[in-house]
């Protein structure tokens, strides 16, 4: 089941199972969303667009629009963790969606390093999307040894992790997903041995992904 999160509040009886998208291989995906927000991934139990809040996890972006002429500021995104649980997710593990009639397709990244980072009640995380034609020169988003693009280092000061993408213009997505509630290893280190009382009252994690839409001219 899949639930998602408005600005504004739907009534009680509208509440229940919402398709997003469907799989049609090639890592392209039907948008069944009739608001303008796509959901990408199948498992997902939360889709937090882009202004909104569910559970505790806001995500935002800094604009909808990404200007192809020479913008290096490109766009931000961040997700808030205003929950009390924390938020286990790879930071690289994004992902930029280009839109063509109902369908939606992946554009990168082709790889991703398989960090885990938990981000923690009252903290935050940001990714910087550029074009990847502006990038000349930058040192912070570079090729990944496979030679596939989208992934850099983060500034540690501000916690922000680069992306790129070789964006033309048109309607584009981006997508990150995460795990919100303690993992099963957490609960296990932290119940002193005693895993079956732990994993009985501890509440399931939730799946969420966030994604925002923006335009490319």
């Amino acid at each position: 089941m899949r639930r998602r999160s408005l600005l504004s509040a739907l009534p009680a009886v509208l509440a229940g199972c919402t398709v997003r998208g469907t799989q049609l291989g090639n890592n392209v995906t039907r948008d069944d969303a009739e608001d303008g927000c796509p959901g990408f991934h199948d498992r997902t139990d939360e889709l937090v667009c882009a202004g909104t809040s569910v559970e505790g996890i806001e995500f935002a972006a800094s604009g909808d629009l990404l200007s192809l002429d020479e913008n290096r500021a490109g766009l931000e995104f961040e997700l808030m963790n205003r929950s009390e649980q924390p938020f286990s997710c790879n930071p690289y593990a994004w992902a930029v969606y280009r839109k063509n009639g109902l369908l939606w397709k992946h554009v990168v990244p082709d790889a991703v390093l398989l960090p885990l980072l938990t981000v923690g009640p009252g903290d935050s995380l940001r990714w910087r999307l550029r074009n990847a034609s502006d990038e000349t020169g930058d040192t912070d988003s570079d090729e990944t040894d496979d030679g596939s693009r989208g992934t850099g280092v983060p500034d540690d000061e501000e916690r922000v992790y680069p992306a790129s993408a070789d964006l033309k213009p048109g309607t584009y997505a981006f997508s990150f997903s995460g795990n919100l509630g303690e993992s099963p290893m957490a609960r296990h280190l932290s119940s002193n041995g005693t895993e079956p009382e732990s994993e009985r009252d501890a509440p399931p994690r939730t799946r969420v992904e966030c994604v925002a839409t923006f335009v490319a001219e």
